[in-house]
C-alpha cells in the first residue's frame, strides 16, 4: 500500500528507498511467502513497513538467517544499514520477529535539523 508521497523531501524519498530495497531484499532472500510493502506520510513523518509471514532459512544456532539485531545469526550487514540511514535522518528504526516472520518499520521526519 503506498499513501501519498509528494510531501516527502528528496534527501528523505532516496533514503527511503534504499532502506525499501534492503528490507525487500532480506524478504525475498530469507523469507517466503508473500511481501506487504505500506508507505505513506504521517504527522510529518514518512512510514514505512515492510513485513513477510516466515522465514525460509535457518541458522545453525536455531536463529533466522540475516536480518538480526546485532545477534550472530546470518552475519548480514542489512539490518544495520538501515538502521544507519534512519539514524542520520532522526528517525526510528524497529527490525525483528513479528507474529512468525519479520517485520521491518521505519519511521522518517520530513523535517530534520542537523
Amino acid at each position: 500500500d503506498i499513501g501519498d508521497l509528494s510531501a516527502v523531501p528528496a534527501v528523505v524519498s532516496r533514503e527511503a528507498y534504499r532502506i525499501l530495497q534492503e528490507a525487500l531484499t532480506n524478504a525475498i532472500r530469507h523469507g517466503r511467502g508473500p511481501v506487504r510493502l505500506t508507505a505513506a506520510v504521517r504527522d510529518d513523518e514518512l512510514c514505512l513497513e515492510v513485513t513477510n509471514p516466515g522465514t525460509r532459512n535457518k541458522a545453525k544456532n536455531g536463529g533466522t538467517n540475516g536480518g538480526t539485531n546485532g545477534g550472530t545469526g546470518g552475519g548480514g550487514r542489512g539490518v544495520n544499514g538501515m538502521r544507519e540511514r534512519v539514524r542520520l535522518l532522526r528517525g526510528d528504526l524497529h527490525a525483528g520477529p513479528h507474529e512468525g516472520g519479520w517485520k521491518v518499520t521505519a519511521r522518517l521526519p520530513l523535517r530534520s535539523s542537523p
